[in-house]
């Protein structure tokens, strides 16, 4: 989880609610892969009217240099973390 303590606009972090975690899904084979998602966004707003969420950009067509160009969820902080993950960072299974 992230706080507006240590965090600023232009900060990399990732989405991830308690929903997204250990979702199984089954492959054409039959066998079941457990898969945590994740959205990579860069924050473009502390918020003043709360402490409690940021504003994150998580759609800008990779155009991550020009995030403050695109609009801009509302997103609870302990749904964020820290950092950019990878699809194999958190993906496991065959």
């Amino acid at each position: 989880m992230v706080a507006h303590t240590n965090i600023k606009v232009g900060d990399k972090v990732y989405y991830r609610p308690r929903h997204y975690v250990g979702v199984a899904h089954l492959t054409e084979e039959g066998e079941t892969i457990l898969k945590n998602y994740f959205k990579n966004g860069i924050v473009k707003e502390l918020p003043e009217h709360t402490v409690t969420a940021l504003r994150v950009v998580f759609n800008c067509n990779e155009q991550w240099d020009d995030y403050k160009d695109y609009t801009a969820a509302l997103t609870n902080n302990a749904d964020l973390f820290p950092g950019w993950l990878e699809n194999d960072d958190f993906n496991h299974g065959k």
